[in-house]
C-alpha cells in the first residue's frame, strides 16, 4: 500500500522515538507553514481520544480500511 491510500480509518503503523506503534487514523490535515501531510493517529492501547500527530509520509498502512 502506498501512503496516497491513508483514509480515515485505515489501520497504521509507524516508528517513534519510543518504538514501533500502531493505530487509526482519526483524522488528516496540512501543516499551514509547508503544506505537508498530517495524519492524527488514535494509537492502539492508549487512552480512547488520544491522538499523535504523524507526518503522512511516515505512515506505513495495515490494511485498508473496508467499509
Amino acid at each position: 500500500m502506498t501512503n496516497s491510500s491513508i483514509t480515515l480509518k485505515s489501520r497504521v503503523d509507524f516508528d517513534s522515538d519510543d518504538g514501533r506503534h500502531t493505530g487509526t487514523v482519526v483524522g488528516l490535515l496540512r501543516d499551514i507553514n509547508n503544506g505537508r501531510g498530517i495524519a492524527l493517529v488514535e494509537i492502539d492501547h492508549e487512552l480512547p481520544g488520544v491522538v499523535h500527530q504523524v507526518a503522512i509520509d511516515q505512515l506505513h498502512v495495515r490494511y485498508p480500511h473496508v467499509a
